[in-house]
C-alpha cells in the first residue's frame, strides 16, 4: 500500500503508526469476532522492484452464480439495540447486547456496548445508580495511550476519576477508534461484579456518557444521563424546589428565630411569651423537616428505575446530603423530645409547673442545669449542621440543574445565615455579661 493517498489516512516511515485490526468469524464479511488497536513503528528502508508473476488461467466454476447479491455491511452485532440520544448528548449512539453465559468472559452474563460521539476526544460510559457521576461506575477510552479501563467516580474533580485495581479490570473486546470526527468505545463487561454498580439482565439500567475536548483525560465537556430503554433522564426540578425551599424556611429562618427568642427573652412583653414563641417555632421546624423528608424521598422514588434501589439515605452521594438530612431529621426529634421531658424548674410561689416562661428565684436541680447546658450546646450545633446542609444542597441543586451556577441562590443563604448568625452571638454575649 503507498503510505500517502488522497482521502486516506497517512503511513509515516520511521514514526509510530496506529493500526487496528480485526477478523471474523466465517469466510464471509460480516461482524468482526475479535479486534484490537496497536501503536506500530515502521523502520525505513530500500523498497524492492516489484515482479509480475506470469499469468494463469482463471479457474472455471462448476455451477457459477447467476446472481450475486448485494453485501451490506452490518453496523452492529446482530441482536444489539441501538439508541439514538438526546438532550446533551444528542448526535451519540450507543448500541448494547447481552450475552448470557459469554465464554469471553469466563461463562458469565455480559454487555457488549459500542458508544459513538460526534467529536474526536476521550469518551466515557458507564453504569449509574443515579444517573449522577458521583458513586457511578464507567469505562472511559483514551484515544492518546489507546486504554480502556474501568474508573470509579468519587468526586467531580479529576482527583476522584480513580482508575480501578488490576484484579478489577476485566473487560474483554476493548477499542476506542477515531473517524471523520466521531470518536467509538467498544467494550464487553461482566454484568455483576463485586463492588461496582450491577447491571440488570431483566429490566432498565441507568447509564451516565462523558465526552472531553481532547484525546487526554481531563474534565468533561458534555455529560448525560440515560437508560437503556431509550429514555434520556431529564430530572424533574418541581420537588426538589419544594423541598429546598421548604428546609430552608425551617432550618435557615424558623429555628435561628426560636433560638433568638431564648436568648432575648427579657426584651419580648407578655408572660412567659418567648417560650410560646420558642416551642411553637421549634415545634414548627418539625414538621417542615419530616415535609422536606418526605418530599426529597418522593422525588428520589420518582426518578429511580422500578428495579433499581433509590438509595435515599446513602452517604455516597451529594457529598454525604442523604445521609446528614437523616441526621438532622432523627437529632431535630431527639431535641424536641428532650425539651418535652426536661427536668422541670421549681414551684412557683403559685404552685404551678409553667415555670419554663418565667425565672424562678429557687434553686435549679443539678438535673435542669445539665439538662440546659445540653439542650442550647445541641440545639445551637444542630442549626450548623443544618446550615451546612443547606448549603451542600444549594450546591447540588445548581450542579444538576443550572450547570453549577448557584447565583444569586448562595449570595442570599449567605447574607440571611451571617444576619442570623451574629445576632445569636450577640444574644449569647449578652447573657455572659449579664450572667
Amino acid at each position: 500500500k503507498l503510505l500517502v493517498e488522497d482521502g486516506e489516512y497517512t503511513i509515516t516511515a520511521s514514526a509510530s503508526n496506529t493500526f487496528i485490526a480485526a477478523f471474523g468469524s466465517s469466510n464471509n464479511f460480516g461482524f468482526h469476532q475479535g479486534y484490537g488497536i496497536q501503536a506500530v513503528t515502521l523502520d525505513g528502508g530500500s523498497v524492492a522492484t516489484p515482479t509480475t508473476p506470469p499469468p494463469t488461467a482463471a479457474p472455471v466454476p462448476t455451477n457459477p452464480p447467476t446472481t450475486l447479491a448485494p453485501f451490506n455491511a452490518p453496523t452492529n452485532p446482530p441482536g444489539a439495540e441501538t439508541l439514538q440520544l438526546s438532550g446533551d448528548l444528542q448526535g451519540s449512539t450507543l448500541s448494547y447486547q447481552f450475552t448470557f453465559d459469554d465464554p469471553n468472559t469466563g461463562g458469565k452474563d455480559s454487555i457488549t456496548v459500542t458508544y459513538t460521539a460526534p467529536v474526536t476526544a476521550w469518551v466515557g460510559v458507564g453504569a449509574s445508580t443515579s444517573g449522577l457521576m458521583l458513586g457511578s461506575d464507567a469505562v472511559i477510552g483514551i484515544p492518546s495511550t489507546g486504554q480502556v479501563k474501568k474508573y470509579s467516580l468519587s468526586s467531580k474533580s479529576l482527583d476522584g476519576v480513580s482508575l480501578m485495581s488490576d484484579e478489577k479490570q476485566t473487560l474483554v473486546n476493548t477499542a476506542i477508534t477515531q473517524a471523520n470526527g466521531m470518536t467509538t468505545l467498544t467494550y464487553t463487561k461482566i454484568l455483576v461484579e463485586d463492588g461496582e454498580v450491577p447491571i440488570n439482565r431483566v429490566g432498565d439500567n441507568l447509564f451516565i456518557a462523558a465526552l472531553g475536548s481532547s484525546n487526554t483525560l481531563g474534565f468533561h465537556a458534555v455529560r448525560g444521563s440515560f437508560s437503556l430503554s431509550g429514555k434520556v433522564i431529564e430530572r424533574d426540578n418541581s420537588l426538589w424546589v419544594a423541598h429546598g425551599i421548604i428546609a430552608y424556611i425551617a432550618w435557615g429562618i424558623a429555628c435561628p428565630m426560636a433560638i433568638l427568642a431564648g436568648l432575648f427573652r427579657k426584651y419580648i412583653p407578655g408572660a412567659g411569651m418567648w417560650y410560646e414563641i420558642h416551642r411553637g417555632l421549634q415545634s414548627f421546624v418539625l414538621l417542615l423537616t419530616i415535609i422536606s423528608v418526605a418530599i426529597a424521598i418522593a422525588a428520589l422514588n420518582k426518578e429511580t428505575p422500578s428495579n433499581l434501589s433509590a438509595s435515599h439515605f446513602s452517604p455516597d452521594f451529594a457529598d454525604g446530603h442523604r445521609t446528614i438530612g437523616l441526621v438532622v431529621l432523627i437529632f431535630a426529634i431527639f431535641q424536641i423530645g428532650g425539651g418535652v421531658l426536661r427536668p422541670h424548674l421549681p414551684e412557683s410561689s403559685a404552685g404551678n409547673d409553667d415555670d419554663d416562661k418565667g425565672d424562678s428565684s429557687e434553686e435549679k436541680s443539678t438535673a435542669r442545669k445539665v439538662w440546659e447546658v445540653l439542650h442550647r450546646l445541641f440545639g445551637v450545633g444542630l442549626l450548623i449542621l443544618s446550615w451546612i446542609q443547606i448549603d451542600l444542597g444549594i450546591f447540588w441543586y445548581h450542579e444538576i440543574f443550572d450547570n453549577g451556577n448557584t447565583q444569586p441562590t448562595s449570595s442570599i443563604f449567605y447574607t440571611v445565615v451571617g444576619i442570623f448568625g451574629f445576632l445569636i452571638l450577640m444574644g449569647v454575649a449578652l447573657r455572659v455579661v449579664k450572667g
